[in-house]
């Protein structure tokens, strides 16, 4: 909804299409090839994640020690705050 009420824009469709290429180039080189190579994602679930929050323009660690950074696996706890803007904003619409 954010984008449908203009709170966040999306690229320009020639900077999507690249990107979108330059995803296909990293999974052919990194993921065996099998037929379900477009939908193995689990093992490069953090590399998935990591894109989609810098997409939106926030710091891809999230976590507030750098040793927690390293060693912890990430949870929904870790993610919370990149909504609280677009929370907020419904709660006083």
């Amino acid at each position: 909804t954010a984008v449908l009420t203009g709170r966040a824009a999306l690229p320009p469709p020639r900077e999507m299409r690249a990107d979108v290429a330059a995803q296909r180039t990293w999974r052919r080189a990194n993921i065996p090839a099998q037929r379900t190579r477009g939908s193995v994602v689990m093992l490069y679930m953090q590399q998935y994640h990591d894109q989609l929050v810098a997409d939106v323009g926030a710091r891809i660690d999230r976590k507030r020690n750098p040793i927690d950074e390293l060693l912890q696996p990430y949870t929904a706890a870790d993610y919370a705050s990149l909504f609280q803007p677009w929370v907020d904003a419904d709660e006083a619409a």
